[in-house]
């Protein structure tokens, strides 16, 4: 549902659930500029993203923090 409502204007919707979890900080960064690159340039996607890495903000046109049960624009 949240994609939906986000991608209304994107042909794909790209999905990523703690993409870089998993990764030292140097690969987390690499990973996320390669990638938002990629989707910006190539195709017209929009990207939803869950993490708890808030450094991944910045590679975002828009970003929402869930609390207490509602979602709602990160200030």
């Amino acid at each position: 549902m949240v994609s939906r409502r986000f991608a209304h204007r994107a042909r794909t919707v790209v999905r990523l659930d703690e993409p870089t979890g998993n990764l030292d900080a140097l690969t987390s960064e690499l990973v996320l500029e390669r990638m938002f690159v990629a989707v910006r340039e190539h195709t017209r996607a929009a990207v939803v993203v869950a993490t708890h890495d808030l450094g991944a903000a910045r590679y975002c046109d828009r970003v929402f923090v869930l609390k207490d049960g509602n979602l709602q624009p990160w200030e």
